[in-house]
């Protein structure tokens, strides 16, 4: 079974952002940005957890 590419690009997408979140001291997340990776993670656990029949 294989995840649709829009998700493996949520999951690459979350992951640069967080670590600009946690080492980068010259760029800032903003709000907006922060609860649109937020809704896109949730939406990423709920498919992965559909796949493993969770």
């Amino acid at each position: 079974m294989r995840i649709a590419a829009k998700y493996h690009k949520i999951f690459i997408n979350g992951r640069k952002i967080r670590e600009i979140a946690d080492y980068d001291i010259q760029e800032e997340i903003i709000e907006p940005v922060a609860n649109l990776k937020l809704e896109e993670g949730k939406e990423f656990i709920s498919v992965v957890k559909k796949m493993l029949g969770m």
